[in-house]
């Protein structure tokens, strides 16, 4: 419900924003005139005049949303003439509003009021901390879900990978094909043509200039589009071992089953070539820091460099040290001891822990309920493909189309089920632990500093890459920028403590109404979202 004594529409700016994926449009609830009903109709209980309204059709693949991007900017103008103006958005549910982490960040940034009028839930700059917080988790986890999707599908491409098959779209001269219930990639028409390429450019008698030349005039190569491959599409071609039969995936190697178009010895003399008409060099990969990338100085802003010094000793300074900056070397084992007391600032208290529970269980639901969504989204797509592998099949029977046709086209549709069938089974095994995985991740910020000093030196910097956005030094002194919504837990600890040094139980929280106490003495701590 909207806040007390809230404003008069002189003061208030009021915009209602609305979502929905090409594929679910047609579905019951989800539509944006289902959206709009809702909104307008609270919108007129609760005394709140839309000023404009902002809607975005669209699927998760695009980039972009260009009426979220224009209601963004639309506050932000406002915003800066109107300091006084309370900025209030009205969407149906969390999941219409916020497609990921980057969404919630700009959102955040602008103060706005937020109305989640299904979920019944508000959220301003005066929300407490507490809200905030399990907000944001059910933001996170949401990313999370879509993070483990993302993985389970690696996940069976490795699969893919170790077995010999080709675990991506074909490259230049390879189509995608289905058969005996493995996705395979053969040899299509631009075959003949991509080995072409190696033989003429081993000979040492062309550059890729003049080879782009000749191929574009005497034997045109084309892409998916028809349009005729880029010259840095050649280059690719030149470089890759998939022709010769060996492919790399996520930094291994592996020797596939399919038919390759050229010999490793023609491979090799191609390479050969661009060596001697190029000159490469392979650099040496740089060893890995733990705080590599992390620091900043605060004094100027530029990031900190390592150095070695007796052969053991790790020193970090100011990139800027040489010219204008004061900031003086510190030691590794000093930065790294003061990251270790900050974090012990993002400590859930036991207390707040079944409200992030029911929280996290709130947005299991919303998980399950877009599996549903997709499965039959996926489901609806499966019978559509058997219906034309059916017309496919009547019309080879009729005569109407050749044998070639048929079998390229079956292949294809073949590959499209498959592809649908490892999609439903991704989406199944995403969520599968989605509760248990929100767990671990609040148990991550409460035991961050034993699961620290229990790490190696890769794991640390994962560790606190997921906590971090980065570190400030400066005056001896480090201090944090933690990733939402890591941020507020420094301040929910700080008030949960004052508030049992108070011993006042019948107020859980205070307001976000000091947002840059110190939570740790002789630490200061960052608050990105003040």
């Amino acid at each position: 419900m909207p806040p007390k004594n809230q404003p008069t529409f002189a003061r208030r700016l009021v915009l209602s924003y609305y979502r929905v994926s090409s594929d679910e449009q047609h579905k019951e609830g989800y539509s944006i005139s289902s959206q709009m009903k809702l909104v307008q109709k609270y919108a007129l209980e609760n005394n709140l005049k839309i000023a404009e309204e902002f809607t975005d059709i669209e699927t998760a693949k695009q980039s972009g949303r260009t009426n979220f991007g224009k209601m963004v900017a639309r506050f932000q103008e406002h915003a800066k003439f109107s300091a006084d103006t309370t900025l209030t958005l009205l969407v149906e549910k969390t999941d219409r509003l916020y497609r990921n982490i980057k969404d919630w960040v700009i959102l955040d940034e602008l103060d706005l009021e937020i109305h989640f009028v299904k979920e019944g839930q508000t959220l301003s700059k005066e929300s407490k901390s507490s809200d905030k917080f399990i907000h944001g988790i059910k933001v996170l986890m949401a990313k999370n879900y879509v993070d483990n999707l993302a993985e389970e599908t690696r996940k069976g491409m490795l699969e893919k990978a170790e077995q010999g098959h080709y675990p991506t779209r074909g490259p230049l001269g390879y189509c995608n094909m289905r058969r005996n219930g493995k996705s395979l990639i053969e040899p299509d028409s631009n075959a003949p043509f991509v080995a072409n390429l190696f033989k003429k450019f081993a000979t040492g008698n062309y550059t890729l200039n003049s080879l782009y030349e000749e191929m574009a005039k005497d034997y045109p190569i084309l892409n998916t589009k028809g349009k005729l491959i880029a010259r840095s599409a050649m280059h690719r071609v030149l470089g890759n071992t998939v022709y010769y039969g060996v492919y790399e995936f996520k930094g291994n190697k592996y020797v596939g089953k399919h038919q390759a178009l050229i010999s490793k010895e023609l491979y090799d003399m191609v390479q050969r070539t661009f060596s001697d008409h190029y000159n490469l060099k392979t650099r040496n990969t740089k060893k890995e820091w733990l705080f590599q990338g992390l620091v900043l100085c605060e004094n100027c802003g530029s990031l900190f460099t390592m150095e070695m010094k007796k052969g053991k000793y790790i020193y970090y300074h100011c990139t800027n040290s040489k010219k204008n900056c004061s900031v003086v070397n510190v030691r590794e084992e000093r930065i790294e001891e003061q990251a270790v007391a900050l974090l012990s600032d993002i400590a859930l208290p036991d207390d707040l822990l079944p409200l992030v529970i029911k929280a996290l269980k709130e947005s299991e639901k919303d998980v399950h309920d877009h599996q549903v969504k997709k499965r039959l989204d996926c489901e609806g797509q499966y019978q559509n493909l058997k219906a034309k592998l059916r017309l496919l099949y009547d019309d080879r029977l009729e005569g109407r189309i050749s044998v070639d046709f048929y079998e390229n086209t079956k292949a294809q549709l073949r590959f499209e089920q498959g592809e649908l069938e490892q999609k439903m089974l991704n989406l199944t095994k995403a969520g599968y632990n989605y509760l248990d995985e929100g767990v671990k991740v609040i148990e991550l910020a409460k035991n961050a500093g034993i699961t620290y000093r229990n790490a190696n030196l890769s794991q640390k910097r994962i560790l606190l890459r997921f906590l971090l956005q980065n570190f400030s030094f400066g005056a001896g002194r480090l201090t944090p920028k933690w990733r939402q919504p890591f941020d507020l837990l420094p301040l929910m600890t700080k008030e949960w403590a004052d508030k049992t040094e108070a011993k006042s139980p019948e107020n859980a929280f205070c307001p976000l109404e000091h947002p840059h106490r110190e939570s740790n003495p002789g630490l200061r701590t960052e608050n990105p979202s003040s």
